[in-house]
């Protein structure tokens, strides 16, 4: 959801129109060990910044797994921001989903 937000946010500024196609690429999406997004560039432009800044803020007080307001969790050597009835879940299940 976050991830969509910061590709409409990042194609929507004017600074998007006016760059050459194809370079603005992503290379890949990774999980820090903090449990917030990273993005890796392969083109990159100064303006996108603030959009990928916001995208980390966010990623670290949104639920990876629904979507709504969480925290870090930090569990073993997992770090992944959930709310707190994701949380709950978590700790029922191996982390993975299952029991």
């Amino acid at each position: 959801m976050i991830l969509d937000e910061f590709l409409r946010s990042v194609e929507a500024d004017p600074e998007f129109a006016k760059s050459p196609p194809g370079h603005l690429q992503i290379s890949d999406v990774k999980t820090t060990m903090a449990g917030e997004i990273s993005i890796g560039w392969h083109w990159y432009f100064d303006w996108v910044e603030p959009y990928e800044e916001r995208l980390e803020n966010l990623s670290a007080i949104t639920c990876c797994l629904c979507g709504h307001q969480g925290d870090i969790v930090r569990n073993g050597n997992r770090s992944e921001p959930l709310c707190g009835y994701c949380h709950v879940q978590d700790r029922r299940t191996d982390g993975y989903g299952s029991e």
